[in-house]
């Protein structure tokens, strides 16, 4: 999960904050929600959906110019052989395209809780970085974990990442690109 700090993560946590806060959770309105998601797929290597299309490449490329963002890794709850199938569904949609339409067709469920985009098996030919993460881990555990994830959302990845999941590490870059980490196993 990656919280970053430019002018559309800020938009894209905007949002999630005011979903949270629709659902009246009582938690503190303004929650250090993050804007993005990518799947561990194999030592090193991390898949995500990004504006170019679902890209897989090396955790080190993914993100060695970025700057001012804090990046937390959790070991999700997946059997032994739901994690030797990770590569191999990940593999599978790497230059589907991205779905822009997303932050469209997600005011409605922020401000409402509908959700007017396409789903199923109709959502598969562009993704967003949480719907790609959600529909990965679907795929593994046969529908178990995120039966709708075409309109899954980061602060909903981020929750249940929060719930359920093994907090491994927590990466924090600061405004000059230094990298700081904590380890938690």
């Amino acid at each position: 999960m990656v919280h970053s700090r430019n002018f559309i993560s800020r938009i894209i946590q905007f949002g999630m904050n005011v979903e949270r806060w629709r659902w009246l959770s009582f938690k503190p309105f303004w929650k250090h929600v993050c804007n993005h998601a990518a799947i561990c797929i194999d030592t090193g290597i991390i898949a995500e959906a990004l504006s170019s299309g679902v890209t897989i490449h090396s955790f080190d490329r993914a993100y060695r110019n970025i700057a001012n963002a804090d990046i937390t890794i959790y070991r999700p709850p997946l059997s032994e052989s739901q994690l030797n199938f990770i590569y191999q569904k990940a593999v599978k949609y790497r230059g589907v395209r991205y779905q822009f339409e997303n932050f469209i067709q997600y005011i409605p469920k922020i401000l409402l809780g509908i959700w007017l985009g396409r789903t199923y098996i109709n959502a598969e030919d562009k993704l967003y970085c949480t719907e790609y993460v959600a529909l990965v881990l679907n795929r593994i555990t046969f529908g178990e974990l995120f039966p709708k994830y075409w309109r899954t959302s980061p602060s909903g990845v981020q929750s249940w990442c929060e719930k359920v999941c093994a907090k491994i590490a927590e990466i924090i870059i600061d405004k000059d690109g230094n990298w700081k980490y904590n380890f938690y196993e």
